[in-house]
Parts: structure tokens; C-alpha cells; sequence
């Protein structure tokens, strides 16, 4: 099955490559779409036959049982939406539900390729190698093109949430240069200037320093290590030259007197859907107002995972949404006394998640930056789980 596992390889890193290149709206790009699609087919064809042997991740990692519920959840309402159920505030485009799925084989895609061995070394720095162009990529159009407000010019795009997503693959693939590399990605966050990716960095920067005898223990002088710690030293040079007063004034300017109290305007769109959610009876409040209809009920998503998915699903879409995170969090418990440095690898992963879900959502194409970390990180964890017991 390696051919099966290098298709869908090489549409996944096509989308990446596809993604990254043609700058437009979502939703407007019909070649982007249609290899995300084959890329789709391909990956849920490797995990199917996988999934049928021994290593199968809903029997090793309950999340992702409860995982697979919720995107057939999403599946279930997106086919009541056709027939305007629960509400006519329903949407009726498979866009995101296709996003769900894409997020979620991405992940079981990775992990299977780490535990048979079809994502070599070579591969895997292939796949980092296409994830860290795609993120400058979309920096640098950022940088080159600001936008201009209030006779400022402001650099503010969404590959800081990349930068953070791919922090605990890299601290772990390169572990003996960890402070570096999150030294590095903090300076590209911050040239970003995407304050929802600056606050899950102060998260994790604490995280870090409450584990420093785990994390921080391992540095070896090497040219790993000087190569990683002089781009740290690039990227805090050039945030400092190019992007240091733009993250400035977004950081003064959260405060918007017609937008609200919070960056873009998301008290308002909260209190707006938290309100309707309120007052929409029980049957709105327990099974919700239908698929994505955030966006007739206030014109946007609700850029927060927690209040979208209580005005889509209810309390009992809500209520899956936080088991999937609750059983990951039990879930990866079992490698601390196996590996502690590979559980705060897996932890961090747990805050980005949740740190995304807050402030801007995890149904979004570039998740799978994260789906990559987090299918490699538990490929990992379950040949350590297995130790000896593991065949290939």
C-alpha cells in the first residue's frame, strides 16, 4: 500500500503547493478544490485499509472515535440543511462539512504513515520543508502588500496560527534545537500580527517554562543548533525592522469604538449569536439552529468553536465538542511515564487546538498544519505505547 500512501502524499503536498501560490478568497478556487478533493479520495482509501488491521486509532486513541461522531454529526445536519432543518437558517454549502473531513483523514493519514513506516525521515522533511514555504509564503505577501489603516500600514494575516500550529511537530523532530526553533516561530508569529496566535504563544511560552527540566533540557552544539538559532535571530531582527510598530498599533487598536471591545469586532458577533441562542427555545438551545447558521443569523461565522458550534448543533453538539477534547487530554496521559517530552509535545497540540477554537476556529483548510503535527506526534507515541509489542 506505499503507492496508496505516496497519492495521497503527493496530493497533500500539491494542495499545499496549490494553496500557497494561488492568493484568493476561499471558496474561489476550483484547482485548489478539486486536489484537496482527490487528495480527499486518496487519504480516506489508505486510512480505510489501515484502519480495518491492528493498529486502528479509535482502539488505541479513543478521541478519535468521538472525533469521527462529530464530523458525522456536522454530516447529518449539513442533509437536514437541504430540507431547511432545524431552522431555515441552515446553509446549505458542503464547503465546510468537505473542510471537517479533509482536517480530520489528514491526521489519521499521518499517523498511519508513521506507524508503517511509509513517512520516512526523507518524507517527513519534505513535508515540513512545503508546511514552513507555505507559511513564509503567505508572510512575505503580507509584508510586501500591508494593508492601510488609519494612515498606518499593517501587516495582519492568518499564517501566525500556522507558525503555532507546527510548533510541536518541530520541537519534536528537532528536540536537541527546541528553544530556537520556538524561539524562531515566535518571531515569525509576531511578525504576523495576529494577536489570537500571540496569546496561545504566551500560553505556551508559560507551559514551557513551568516544563523547562522537560522541555529545555536538551541542547547540543551543533549546526542544527547555529543554523536554527541564527534565523531565530533573523526573524526577531526583521520583526523588530519591519513589523514591530504594525503589531504595535493592532495591539492598541483592539479596542474599536463601531466594531466592539475585542479584535474585528468579536464581542459583538458573540453577544449577537449568544443572545439568539438564548432566546431560541429548547429545542434551538439543546439541538441548535443548523448547519453553519451563524451566517444567516449574524452574516459571519462566529470565529469561536464553542459559541458556532452552541448556535449550529446546541448543548449536545457542544457538549461532543468538548468530550473530543476532554478524552484527547485522558488520552495522551498514558505516554507521560513513556516519554514526558513527547506528552508536552502532545499537550501543546491540545492548547493550540484550543487556543484556535477560541479565537478563530478549527474548521478551517489551513488546520491541517495541525492534523500533520498531531497525526505524526501520535503515530510516535503509539510505537512507544507499544514498545516491543509493535510489528510493522
Amino acid at each position: 500500500m506505499r503507492i496508496l500512501f505516496n497519492t495521497g502524499l503527493f496530493f497533500l503536498l500539491a494542495y499545499l503547493v496549490a494553496n500557497a501560490s494561488m492568493s484568493a478568497e476561499e471558496g474561489e478556487r476550483p484547482f485548489v478544490q478539486l486536489i484537496a478533493g482527490m487528495g480527499i479520495l486518496a487519504m480516506l482509501a489508505f486510512c480505510f485499509v489501515y484502519g480495518l488491521e491492528a493498529f486502528r486509532i479509535t482502539r488505541l486513541w479513543s478521541f478519535s472515535a468521538v472525533w469521527i461522531a462529530f464530523i458525522a454529526m456536522m454530516a447529518c445536519y449539513y442533509l437536514l440543511a437541504l430540507v431547511d432543518l432545524p431552522s431555515q437558517h441552515a446553509a446549505k454549502s458542503p464547503r465546510n462539512l468537505f473542510v471537517g473531513i479533509y482536517i480530520i483523514a489528514t491526521a489519521v493519514f499521518i499517523y498511519y504513515g508513521v506507524i508503517y513506516r511509509h513517512l520516512t525521515d526523507r518524507k517527513l522533511f519534505l513535508v515540513i520543508g512545503f508546511l514552513i514555504i507555505g507559511g513564509l509564503l503567505d508572510l512575505y505577501r503580507a509584508a510586501t502588500n500591508p494593508s492601510e489603516k488609519m494612515g498606518m500600514e499593517v501587516i495582519n494575516t492568518s499564517s501566525g496560527y500556522v507558525f503555532v500550529m507546527l510548533l510541536p511537530l518541530l520541537m519534536y523532530r528537532y528536540r536537541e534545537q527546541s528553544f530556537w526553533v520556538f524561539a524562531l516561530l515566535l518571531g515569525l508569529t509576531a511578525m504576523t500580527g495576529k494577536r489570537g496566535a500571540l496569546v496561545i504563544f504566551a500560553v505556551l511560552s508559560f507551559y514551557y517554562l513551568m516544563n523547562l527540566r522537560t522541555i529545555g533540557y536538551s541542547v547540543r552544539l551543533n549546526y542544527k543548533t547555529v543554523a536554527a538559532a541564527t534565523l531565530a535571530a533573523v526573524s526577531f531582527v526583521y520583526f523588530m525592522s519591519y513589523a514591530y510598530e504594525s503589531l504595535i498599533f493592532r495591539i492598541e487598536t483592539i479596542v474599536h469604538p463601531d466594531r466592539g471591545t475585542i479584535g474585528s469586532g468579536r464581542d459583538v458577533i458573540w453577544r449577537t449569536l449568544i443572545e439568539y441562542w438564548s432566546t431560541s427555545g429548547w429545542s434551538g438551545a439543546f439541538f441548535g439552529s443548523g448547519y453553519y447558521s451563524t451566517i444567516s443569523i449574524e452574516g459571519h461565522v462566529a470565529h469561536n468553536d464553542y459559541i458556532q458550534f452552541l448556535v449550529d448543533y446546541g448543548l449536545v453538539g457542544l457538549f461532543v465538542f468538548l468530550l473530543l477534547q476532554l478524552r484527547f487530554f485522558i488520552d495522551i496521559r498514558s505516554i507521560r511515564s513513556l516519554d514526558k517530552y513527547l506528552y508536552c509535545m502532545l499537550f501543546m497540540c491540545l492548547i493550540v487546538f484550543c487556543g484556535r477554537g477560541l479565537f478563530a476556529g478549527t474548521i478551517r483548510t489551513d488546520q491541517i498544519y495541525w492534523s500533520i503535527s498531531i497525526g505524526y506526534l501520535l503515530g510516535v507515541s503509539t510505537i512507544k505505547r507499544l514498545g516491543n509489542g509493535f510489528k510493522n
